[in-house]
């Protein structure tokens, strides 16, 4: 049985990029091969230098995103992939 909080460990991955100058958003995890889990973190960019008010509110109360806000937050995604 798998017991890796993947979660944790994806937010240490994305903290750990920042640290070291590399903003990264959203991690891919890969295990054999396998999509094991999309960790997304935006919060780099979660003020008001970056982002509208309609959006960090959307993001900080978990609504679904209109078009126009969806289109913006696309703007922010910064993928890497990185197998376990």
């Amino acid at each position: 049985m798998d017991t890796v909080d993947y979660v944790k460990l994806g937010l240490n991955i994305l903290k750990n990029e920042v640290a070291n100058g590399e903003i990264v958003t959203r991690l891919f995890m890969y295990k054999d091969n396998t999509l094991v889990k999309l960790v997304e973190d935006y919060s780099p960019f979660a003020n008001e230098k970056y982002m509208s008010k309609d959006l960090l509110n959307s993001l900080k109360n978990g609504l679904t995103l209109t078009k126009e806000l969806s289109d913006e937050l696309n703007m922010f995604k910064i993928d890497k992939e990185i197998r376990l």
